[in-house]
């Protein structure tokens, strides 16, 4: 210690002096010697002039040691004053002399309240002092006096201030920088100091006051509670101010550590245990605060904190009997505790910890929810829950993660933390599916670690039933076996007797009850028991020796402690028993004597653990003796204690795994959030103060979006739903405002959840509701509406599509078709690639509602699309797009399904409304609008036609923005679709005039125009064939154009020629229309000279021949004949074609079935097949007339080469021989009028006389013209010939008709010039004459000899020559040669 200065030496011996006057009073006369030692300190005093020397010191020490232990109050009161004023002016110099006077003060113990202000004032002084030299034990001393006077005076408040101001300076002094170095005594260390070890022996003081037990009928129980209140109060001041206290390092050999912390936890984890586990809240309310900063130290104290907390804190939370107040404090505290970064990592270093006593983060959150639902409660346990789904929004929020290409340490902490969590649930359901079933749960146990394990898992890990454990282990098969045999020798019974080794084997598992079972696990202890134990004394011969003696001890145990027994074996009785047992000798009779009386001094009992038998026992004794709840909750607190002190035995030096990674709260959530939904539902339903309850689920929302969890967002927004309208109170209307929060918040994630909160809208809006809800609720409606806008794609069209089920689902209500427009509106300008599915859902959704049956739903719908087709038309679409064809399509689908006259009407109007107001802007949009009045223009409604085709007018007056939007082909599908319908033919008419419109060189125009001529009323087909062939006739068309427009539009036009057979409703047309077809092609072929394309008009006039219409058949030969006769001054090369083209239809058409003896058998097809012959042998008489015709023309005759003509001779001649084999084919004929082929005998004698005629005509026109090849004057000659010889021979029917062909034959013959008609005449004169000869006047035939025609001929041998006088019996009618044709039966 310093020196003193005067002026503080002056001030002490005056104390010095004063008190030293007074123990030389009267008053110290009492005490013995106290005045002769005053007197002597005195004159010592006087002496050294003052001087205190420690001589000086010693004497007045003496004195005032006397003095103090007298009982005169006022000597001891003047004792400790003197004493603390010489502490307090740094009197005592030496630490002898500061230890003397604190155990002089410490002495002085007195019940009178102004020794103890004098005590306690002189002990502060002395501790407290800057220069003090009080520590180790005398420090102590020192505190327990302070101690014992706050405990004992009446007004203890003085003490405790003292006691306050003595540990803080016990505290703040170890922390201090300087070292004071350690007594001799002590060993030295630099790092050590000696306020370290006051400090830490003060602290494990406090621990051990804190956890004195409280006797409940104590007259001291107060006192005893206010210690432990105080000394825990000392214990949190260290932990809370002086935190840099528990990093000192201390010397204490009975500590494992030297670290202050590391040395004293277990003590003060025992402490805060108890401190929790009291009944007063007086203790327990510092041992919560105390437990709150042990979160502080938690890399430190991980152990401790987890065995607190799961086996008090939550123990007391789960009890039954705990008080209401001690639970309502707990939850109180747990709250405090809760924050982001706490709650994280409990859940990381416990539930993610294998080795953890519980899931402290789970079973919290658990029990938290069940007090949830408690009336008393609730409240409490409610903001904990509100708080920690909070905690778990915030770290969400603070802990998102940033895209990395390398994954960070916490990143992978996370990741292994979470696969052990995995790991740790999965060994949980193997756990508990193993106490239901063991070897279901052996199974799951083999798939998370190796077989060979699985037995040092049954021994060591916690939870496992016992019973089951022996049940598993005592089966008979294999692998049980293998298990209970690696089971055993996992054991250690070296160092154990016999009976304690049993005792021991048997903690482990309960014995199963079948005798083979405990046999098998017996003979297993016996044969392991010899092997740990052999060669270390033990009595046994073998194994077989221990087997027999484990028996006969579980026997004896039976017998010993059995109720059911009435008489107990004895000793001697059980040596006997034993006697032979070590192969064939016996075991030593004290061995058996000592097992004997441990057995009947303790039953071995076969329990699960010791605390669970305490448990029992206790609830049977409270049962029996009907014990308060008081005393119940008490001992089921000192039960807890006592598995604290077990647990804490268990040293864990895991450190504290700090901060983590955002992905843990996906999994704490989902861990918890069915507990928490039902308390917070629970909570909602039955208590009125929702505050907290509400904000739960505000924060379960956002965290359920955050984490993209589809399932607990569902579970909790419709769970807050059912809220909303529960009925109509506070609570209801807080419970919409806090959804409606969550949506407009977290919209982005709502997904299919926004179908909830819209019916929640939808009700809101009702009629009956609306005024019961305040404006701010109206407010945030409009607002989710309203910032709609700002949702991102996916969750804009999440939102249309519960929009559009909630409106679907309140039809005829129209609020939410309201809004679905509005929201329409609002997103209009988004991304097309965001627009189109926005659409793709609501233009779902209005299709449908337009073609409700209810019209005031469909026509607000169809109203609501007219007008936002106005402004969305107004946005520029870019070519080759269809936004707004797709927007359009509504208009389309309802105009389709919906069969409502006047929803079409309105429809139509909003068409052309759209039309007029917006046809610079539109673009895609026109085929909408007209696939619209397409549509209509297939009705048969006249009125709605009607209008339509008038709105449609109106329409085409913007033609040329239509068709420079590229809509020519639906403009056109359009009218033509008018002009097929047949219900007004005036409109009809009026859409074929509207093609003019349209006018243009495209094919389609007149494909369009093609298909009308098909379909539409005659006097439209007639408009369309006249448009068609003016504009063709006024194109000025190259070949391959031309080509091009004779494959796909004149073929087409011609097309139904080529179906066979042609529907019967095309009869019309083939007389009407293809008739002007044909006629107005043949006229533009001929103006025009398509000589080109001869070939492809032969073809159409071949199957205009050859159908099986008599009329076709005339066109298409009258049609031939006046293309050749039109264009054969042009014809070069096509005379062939013509000539093949006449041959061929001669070969098609020539009825060869004739003689085929298939047609006599009837069948039903037999009426087509007469009627296609008699259609064959008509269009043979007519193809004969074609070819007379065009022989006959003088221009064809000329220019036509005869190669060509003699063509036309071989199919003649071929059609006379096919007529006259049929005619003279008699029973043919006569067979076939019997079936009926005919109503008269049928013949073909006008084929016969017609083709002969025509065949005699030209050939003799070729002839006389010297045309005709030489190689055919034989066949003219032979024909000539047959002819007149025939003619005779004919009968009366076909004498007539021969006469034609004799006299056209003569008249022919004419025409020949001198020197051609001789050289025919010399082979037909005779025939000729004989012909003449026997021809009276009276004959049919008509001559065509004039008078004195033939003066002289040549005749052949002795004929000599014809005279003018025979002839002239004989004239020749006028007129040309003119066969009749016989168009139908012939006869």
């Amino acid at each position: 210690m310093s020196d003193m200065s005067p002026h503080e030496s002056d001030g002490a011996l005056i104390f010095v002096h004063s008190a030293l006057e007074r123990f030389v009073s009267r008053d110290a006369r009492k005490v013995s010697k106290l005045k002769e030692t005053a007197e002597l300190a005195q004159k010592i005093l006087k002496d050294h002039n003052d001087a205190v020397d420690e001589q000086t010191m010693g004497k007045v020490l003496e004195t005032l040691n006397i003095a103090a232990n007298s009982r005169n109050i006022a000597l001891v009161t003047a004792a400790l004053d003197t004493l603390s004023k010489l502490i307090a002016y740094g009197c005592l110099r030496s630490e002898k002399e500061c230890e003397s006077a604190v155990e002089m003060v410490c002495q002085s113990d007195s019940q009178d309240e102004r020794i103890q202000l004098q005590v306690l004032k002189a002990l502060v002084a002395a501790i407290t002092a800057p220069d003090h030299a009080v520590h180790g034990s005398v420090l102590l001393k020192a505190v327990r006096c302070c101690w014992n006077i706050f405990l004992a005076a009446k007004t203890p408040s003085v003490a405790q201030v003292s006691l306050t101001q003595i540990i803080e300076s016990v505290y703040a002094r170890a922390i201090q920088p300087q070292s004071i170095p350690l007594p001799p005594s002590q060993p030295s260390s630099p790092q050590l100091n000696i306020c370290a070890h006051d400090a830490y022996y003060l602290f494990r003081v406090f621990c051990k006051l804190s956890t004195r037990a409280v006797n409940e009928f104590s007259d001291m129980k107060a006192t005893s509670i206010t210690s432990r209140a105080l000394s825990l109060q000392f214990i949190r001041t260290a932990l809370e101010t002086y935190p840099t206290l528990f990093n000192l390092q201390i010397d204490d050999p009975t500590a494992e550590s030297t670290c202050f912390l590391q040395a004293v936890k277990t003590e003060l984890a025992s402490a805060v245990a108890r401190a929790l586990a009291s009944p007063e809240e007086l203790v327990y309310g510092v041992g919560l605060e105390i437990f709150l900063l042990f979160f502080d130290y938690r890399r430190s104290l991980r152990y401790e904190i987890e065995v607190v907390a799961n086996e008090v804190l939550l123990s007391v939370l789960e009890m039954k009997s705990a008080d209401i107040q001690q639970k309502a404090a707990i939850v109180r505290a747990l709250t405090r505790l809760i924050d982001q970064r706490t709650i994280v990592e409990m859940y990381m270093n416990y539930d993610c910890n294998p080795d953890a006593i519980d899931n402290l983060y789970e079973r919290m959150v658990r029990v938290l929810g069940k007090l949830a639902c408690t009336i008393e409660l609730s409240g409490v346990a409610l903001i904990a829950l509100a708080k920690i789904v909070a905690s778990l929004d915030e770290w969400v929020n603070v802990s998102v993660p940033t895209p990395v290409i390398v994954a960070s340490p916490q990143e992978e902490i996370a990741v292994a933390l979470e696969s052990t969590k995995h790991k740790k649930t999965l060994l949980t359901e193997a756990i508990a599916e193993f106490n239901k079933k063991p070897k279901r749960g052996i199974k799951l146990l083999t798939n998370l670690m190796p077989k060979n394990e699985i037995a040092r898992f049954l021994l060591t890990t916690e939870g496992l039933n016992k019973v089951m454990i022996g049940e598993y282990l005592g089966d008979a098969d294999e692998e049980s076996v293998a298990v209970m045999h690696q089971f055993v020798d996992l054991l250690d019974f070296s160092e154990k007797k016999f009976v304690e080794a049993i005792r021991y084997f048997l903690q482990k598992f309960r014995l199963p009850g079948e005798s083979q079972k405990i046999d098998r696990m017996l003979l297993k202890f016996a044969e392991r028991y010899f092997v740990c134990t052999s060669g270390r004394g033990i009595p046994f011969a073998s194994a077989t020796a221990a087997y027999v003696l484990s028996y006969s001890v579980i026997m004896l145990n039976i017998d010993q402690h059995s109720p059911h027994v009435p008489e107990r074996m004895t000793k001697e009785a059980f040596i006997k028993n034993n006697k032979g047992i070590n192969e064939q000798s016996d075991l030593p009779e004290d061995v058996l004597g000592e097992i004997y009386d441990e057995i009947k001094l303790e039953e071995i009992k076969l329990k699960d653990d010791p605390l669970a038998l305490m448990r029992k026992e206790q609830i049977v004794q409270m049962a029996a003796a009907k014990r308060t709840v008081r005393e119940v909750f008490a001992n089921a607190l000192d039960e807890l204690v006592a598995k604290v002190d077990v647990c804490l035995k268990k040293h864990s030096n895991v450190m504290w795994i700090a901060t983590g990674h955002g992905s843990h709260a996906k999994n704490m959530f989902e861990l918890v959030w069915m507990g928490i939904l039902a308390a917070f539902s629970t909570a909602l339903q039955q208590f009125d103060e929702t505050f907290h309850t509400l904000d739960g689920f505000r924060h379960s929302i956002a965290l359920s979006c955050a984490l993209d969890l589809e399932l607990q967002r569902t579970a909790f927004i419709t769970c807050l739903r059912k809220f909303t309208f529960d009925s109509v109170h506070h609570k209801n209307i807080e419970a919409i405002k806090v959804l409606l929060e969550c949506a407009y918040s977290h919209g982005n994630q709502f997904g299919r959840n926004w179908v909830e909160v819209l019916r929640c809208i939808s009700e809101i809006e009702k009629p009956t509701l609306n005024g019961q809800y305040a404006q701010p609720i109206a407010k945030a409606i409009d607002k989710i509406f309203t910032s709609s806008a700002m949702l991102d794609g996916t969750a804009i069209v999440d939102f249309v599509a519960a929009l559009c089920t909630v409106s679907r689902e309140e039809l005829p209500r129209i609020y939410s078709l309201k809004k679905i427009v509005e929201i329409i509106t609002y997103n209009m300008n988004r991304i097309r690639v965001e627009w189109v599915n926005l659409w793709a859902i609501a233009s779902a959704h209005i299709n449908e509602v337009g073609c409700d049956d209810d019209e005031t739903v469909a026509t607000f719908a169809l109203d609501s699309m007219r007008q936002l087709g106005l402004k969305f038309v107004e946005k520029e679409e870019l070519a080759n797009f269809k936004f707004q064809r797709e927007f359009l399509k509504v208009f389309e689908y309802i105009v389709e399904n919906n069969d409502s006259v006047n929803i079409r009407e309105f429809i139509v109007r909003s068409m052309n409304q759209l039309a007029m107001a917006r046809h610079s802007n539109l673009r895609s949009g026109w085929k909408s609008i007209l696939n619209v009045f397409c549509f209509i223009g297939h009705l048969n409604n006249l009125p709605l036609f009607t209008f339509a085709f008038e709105q449609l007018r109106n329409v085409f007056t913007f033609h040329d923005e239509i068709l420079s939007k590229g809509f020519l082909v639906d403009c056109l599908s359009c009218l033509l679709t008018f002009a097929k319908n047949k219900s007004s033919p005036k409109i009809s008419l009026q859409s074929i005039d509207l093609f003019c419109k349209f006018k243009c060189q495209d094919l389609i125009y007149l494909k369009t125009l093609v298909e009308a001529t098909k379909s539409c009323d005659l006097e439209a087909r007639s408009r369309a064939l006249q448009f068609i062939f003016e504009h063709i006739k006024q194109s000025n068309y190259n070949t391959e154009t031309w080509n091009i427009i004779m494959d796909e539009v004149i073929l087409e036009l011609f097309s139904p020629l080529y179906v066979i057979p042609a529907p019967e409703e095309m009869n019309v047309w083939f007389s009407t229309t293809l008739t002007q077809a044909i006629k107005l092609f043949i006229s533009l072929y001929i103006d025009l000279n398509l000589s080109f394309l001869f070939p492809k008009v032969l073809d159409i006039l071949k199957n205009c021949i050859v159908r099986e219409n008599e009329m076709l058949s005339q066109l298409g030969c009258s049609s031939l004949t006046l293309l050749v006769k039109s264009t054969a001054n042009l014809m070069q090369n096509e005379w062939k074609l013509v000539a093949e083209f006449i041959s061929i239809l001669f070969k098609l058409t020539t009825p060869t079935i004739l003689f085929d003896a298939s047609i006599l058998i009837d069948s039903p097809t037999r009426p087509h097949l007469f009627a296609r012959i008699l259609l064959f042998c008509i269009l043979q008489l007519m193809l004969v007339r074609t070819v007379f015709e065009l022989i006959s023309d003088s221009t064809v005759f000329d220019l036509m080469p005869p190669d060509e003509m003699c063509l036309f001779v071989d199919s003649l001649r071929n059609s006379f021989n096919f007529a006259k084999k049929f005619n003279s084919s008699l029973d043919l004929r006569n067979e076939l009028w019997k079936i009926n082929f005919t109503k008269q005998l049928p013949n073909l004698l006008q084929q016969e006389t017609n083709s002969a005629t025509t065949l005699i005509y030209m050939m003799y026109s070729l002839h006389a013209k010297s045309k005709l090849p030489d190689g055919l004057i034989p066949l003219m000659i032979e024909f000539s010939t047959d002819v007149l010889l025939e003619y005779p021979q004919c009968k009366e029917e076909t004498k007539s008709a021969y006469d034609a062909i004799v006299g056209n034959l003569l008249k022919n013959l004419m025409t020949l010039n001198q020197c051609q008609f001789e050289f025919i005449v010399k082979s037909i004169y005779r025939h000729i004459a004989g012909i003449i000869c026997v021809s009276p006047k009276s004959s049919n035939m008509e001559w065509p000899l004039g008078k004195g025609s033939l003066n002289t001929i040549p005749c052949g041998r002795g004929h000599g020559r014809l005279t003018s006088s025979i002839l002239s019996l004989y004239i020749l009618p006028s007129g040309p040669l003119t066969p009749v044709l016989y168009i139908g039966q012939q006869s």
